[in-house]
C-alpha cells in the first residue's frame, strides 16, 4: 500500500487518503447507528 502511494502524485495520493478515511468513517456511522437501532429496538 506505502508502494502504490509513494509511485503516485501528491494531489491523487492525498485523495485516495481522504478518500478511504471517509469510507471508514461512513461505515463506522452507519455500523454504531443500525448497532443502537437493533438495541434500542429490543
Amino acid at each position: 500500500m506505502a508502494k502504490l502511494l509513494r509511485h503516485l502524485q501528491p494531489a491523487p495520493a492525498i485523495v485516495s487518503a481522504f478518500a478511504l478515511c471517509g469510507l471508514y468513517f461512513v461505515s463506522w456511522y452507519v455500523i454504531s447507528h443500525y448497532l443502537t437501532a437493533g438495541l434500542v429496538g429490543y
